[in-house]
């Protein structure tokens, strides 16, 4: 996550190359019957980072 100015910035794709990388997600290699459950997982981890990501901006902006 990058701050562009006084604009944060959310990089979905940075994140999700990140976790592939990791093997926290990895629905490319996820068996057929568990592709359903790799989507909600990394659906589930977007959601997370996202809420952090604003948490953190919300805390700093009142500093």
């Amino acid at each position: 996550m990058r701050c562009a100015g006084h604009a944060g910035f959310f990089s979905r794709y940075d994140i999700m190359r990140a976790w592939a990388e990791a093997g926290t997600v990895d629905m490319e290699r996820a068996q057929r019957d568990r592709r359903g459950a790799e989507i909600d997982k990394l659906n589930d981890c977007l959601a997370r980072a996202l809420g952090a990501f604003i948490r953190d901006g919300v805390e700093e902006a009142r500093r």
